[in-house]
């Protein structure tokens, strides 16, 4: 679905989406925290490993005839599954991007974080600006 990189240093992981206020709006160009953010570990990331590997073994498609679905249950990553495919459709209806982050810590109040990087990331050459475009993982 998305290409991560993902460091065993950095075990959490946040994605979020972005889009930019429309120009009839009282913030035209203005970015802003559309969605998210959904928080998942070096443990989920695994799971869904597993879980796409499954879902090309012809073992359990065909044989036991497990649909991606069932796939995505049995290894405890159907919910983080769902989320990543509803945030890349909605971004892709919005024209957002889409953003990754890693983190050694889990960050508390994370909705409040993102929202505060986004914010400060409409200053040109502001440090969050580039953290945000370095982290885009799809654009839309």
């Amino acid at each position: 679905m998305f290409d991560l990189k993902i460091d065993p240093k950095l075990p959490h992981h946040y994605i979020i989406g972005v889009a930019m206020h429309p120009m009839k709006s009282s913030m035209p160009g203005k970015m802003f925290l559309k969605y998210g953010p959904v928080y998942f570990t070096n443990k989920d990331v695994a799971q869904v490993s597993d879980s796409l590997t499954l879902i090309n073994d012809e073992i359990y498609t065909k044989i036991y005839n497990m649909s991606p679905s069932e796939i995505y249950i049995m290894t405890d990553c159907s919910e983080l599954v769902m989320s990543m495919i509803g945030l890349k459709i909605a971004a892709q209806a919005n024209q957002a991007t889409i953003h990754h982050f890693s983190s050694e810590w889990e960050v508390k109040e994370s909705e409040n974080f993102f929202d505060g990087l986004v914010s400060r990331a409409n200053k040109k050459d502001s440090r969050e600006r580039k953290q945000l475009d370095d982290s885009i993982i799809r654009q839309m």
